[in-house]
């Protein structure tokens, strides 16, 4: 059971999927056409998320945690909330542009 490791004679690619297989390259791309902003904020967004989560599980005093998790959770809904905006602005260029 499990992965068996290639010997000779043995077809390296039938005995593991590495894990850039598992990703299409339609994926890939669709990653690296978005705007460099947007997924910095997308990446802040992730990490401030995470650490919000990780915050509320943790074993602090009830006031610290309290605090810690809603700066946290402020932080990742202001990003949400200015990436919006910044999607909103985007949209309002281009559809200026276009009518005019």
């Amino acid at each position: 059971m499990g992965i068996k490791k290639p010997g000779p004679g043995r077809d390296t690619h039938k005995s593991a999927t590495p894990v850039y297989v598992l990703m299409s390259s339609d994926v890939i791309e669709s990653i690296k056409s978005v705007d460099v902003r947007t997924r910095v904020q997308y990446g802040m967004m992730i990490i401030f998320g995470t650490l919000c989560l990780i915050a509320s599980a943790a074993p602090l005093d009830l006031l610290i945690k309290v605090t810690v998790v809603s700066t946290l959770f402020g932080l990742t809904a202001g990003l949400w909330i200015s990436h919006l905006v910044q999607i909103v602005q985007r949209a309002a260029v281009q559809n200026a542009g276009a009518t005019s």
